[in-house]
């Protein structure tokens, strides 16, 4: 423990500074949203103290901004373990509460904001959503989060707490019919898993005010698993940029020392520290938009030293009303904690993570694109886009009995095609569609597993009056394979996932909802041997105070 205060103060006073032109800063714990015709997913909203995040750009201009860029080449398709309820927010004032209920479903969100001063903020928040019956899932909550303002600085504090509890409810193999029984389950209760989440940090930024942006923040998170294997880490990040007449110039700093303790003494757990540096140059023009910079990774405790990438890419505004192309060469060294790994996937052997390192590296990751706005209300974005990645992992289920997943690496390539479609008429009408085709090669793989080769998801949100409103929001997967520890592969069958619901408000400050999901009654698989919840529904109201 002593080791990680070190650690801790020491970032805090050695690491440089953070910056963003013309930063955007938005706190996720906060009760200030602003009302958006495209709906919100409350499942999905974040809530946890990510104050301020290195990713946020400056604001483009024109049609530009609002078009999706190419999405991610890892794992693209959505998973729904739970009742994602979408709705329409009411206009808020101080607080915010809502909840509701449903077929096995349940929903509660607090916000409030303690303190609202010109130049002080305190923000709490509570959020809990729950699964229940044979496939539990319970996700709580609570968030707190501060910030002073002065002349041109802002000093931030947050602290997050959560908890998730849930059941291994697909656990049952047949080692004797040699197949998997959906309708039987294990009668050991004692197989429930637990994580705990802490999340602390605290930083300074600039203002809009300041000569010089700026930001650095140092944090710490702990997270825990039902056995005893506990992740600590240290996470300090900064930057700085200066304004050159239509250009910038700035660097970015990210350092992670990971720590491990557990119960078990036969576990082989060893630290972790990752570096990473990049310096960058942007070009902003009214016809030609320039982003060059290079990723400077050390590993050290696991893996290799160094691992360099690119970080290039560039947009052509050939017509600045309607057309634009972009493209580039970007990589990344992915730093996959015990943490993100178990919430990717909560029935993976902890104990794998601290034994060997499931990092991931793509070297290079080169795509190319257009924007196209035939029309004021329409956007179309296509893309193309091929990438390596060394060392990713793939998800094995164990066949005999203990309805949990270990790993195995393959070098992996992916072309990936894709197009986005967004329409939307003021906010009465919002229609969005995207898809993409996926071509997987996993070295030394029969396939690349769990990796669908087709991707759509298509939503409709439609303002019938003042009051009442409809959406709707589907998935669609295609064909997957599994693989198993026995060394068979298992065929997943297609994602079809079907979700309408319907609000209605009552007044400005007073609202209720109703959620109807997964209407085909579609048991997909989300990992082998885990099936989603069939057809269910969440019901509540919204209280805005």
């Amino acid at each position: 423990m002593k080791k990680i205060i070190y650690v801790l103060t020491f970032h805090v006073l050695a690491c440089g500074v953070y910056a963003q032109s013309d930063t955007i800063v938005e706190r996720n714990v906060t009760v200030e949203r602003e009302f958006t015709p495209v709906i919100q997913e409350a499942g999905k909203i974040q809530t946890r103290p990510d104050v301020y995040n290195p990713a946020i750009q400056k604001q483009e201009v024109d049609y530009v901004t609002g078009f999706n860029k190419p999405l991610d080449i890892q794992n693209d398709f959505s998973f729904l373990p739970y009742a994602d309820m979408n709705f329409v927010q009411p206009r808020l004032e101080r607080g915010f509460l809502r909840g509701g209920v449903g077929v096995w479903n349940s929903l509660f969100d607090f916000k409030y904001r303690m303190s609202d001063k010109n130049d002080v903020f305190f923000d709490a928040a509570l959020d809990h959503n729950g699964l229940w019956g044979n496939k539990t899932l319970s996700q709580t909550g609570l968030d707190l989060a501060f910030e002073k303002l002065f002349s041109n600085a802002g000093l931030f504090c947050s602290v997050g707490a959560d908890n998730t509890w849930f059941n291994y409810y697909g656990r049952y193999y047949d080692n004797q019919q040699n197949t998997y029984d959906f309708t039987r389950m294990s009668s050991d209760t004692a197989l429930y898993g637990r994580f705990w989440n802490i999340d602390t940090r605290i930083g300074v930024r600039s203002l809009p005010m300041s000569n010089v942006d700026f930001l650095v923040q140092a944090g710490y998170e702990m997270f825990n698993t039902r056995i005893g294997l506990t992740e600590h880490q240290v996470h300090t990040q900064a930057s700085v940029e200066w304004e050159l007449n239509n250009s910038r110039l700035g660097a970015t700093t990210d350092v992670q020392n990971l720590f491990y303790a557990s119960q078990d003494t036969a576990l082989s757990v060893r630290a972790h520290h990752i570096w990473h540096l990049e310096p960058y140059y942007v070009y902003e023009g009214d016809i030609f938009r320039l982003h060059a910079g290079v990723n400077f990774d050390f590993s050290f405790g696991k893996g290799p030293l160094f691992r360099p990438s690119p970080n290039v890419d560039f947009e052509v505004r050939l017509a600045p009303k309607w057309l634009a192309f972009y493209g580039g060469v970007t990589g990344e060294y992915k730093v996959n904690t015990l943490e993100t790994t178990m919430q990717e996937n909560r029935y993976l052997l902890p104990q794998i993570h601290v034994c060997d390192t499931l990092n991931t590296y793509t070297p290079a990751n080169g795509f190319l694109g257009f924007k196209l706005k035939p029309h004021d209300n329409l956007q179309i974005n296509a893309y193309a886009k091929y990438a390596y990645t060394f060392d990713q992992y793939y998800h094995v289920f164990d066949t005999q009995g203990s309805g949990m997943f270990s790993t195995i690496k393959a070098n992996t390539a992916c072309f990936k095609a894709g197009a986005a479609l967004s329409y939307h008429y003021q906010d009465i009408v919002n229609v969005s569609v995207d898809g993409s085709y996926n071509y997987w090669q996993a070295e030394g793989q029969l396939h690349a597993w769990d990796r669908p080769a087709w991707e759509i998801h298509a939503s409709v949100y439609v303002k019938a009056t003042d009051k009442l409103s409809f959406y709707t929001d589907n998935y669609f997967n295609g064909k997957r394979y599994a693989l198993l520890s026995s060394g068979e592969t298992s065929l997943l069958k297609p994602v079809y996932d079907v979700n309408i619901g319907a609000s209605y408000a009552f007044s400005r400050w007073f609202s209720a909802f109703l959620k109807l999901n997964n209407l085909v009654h579609n048991r997909y698989e989300v990992f082998y041997g885990y099936q989603v919840q069939g057809i269910n529904f969440l019901a509540g109201v919204s209280w805005a105070f």
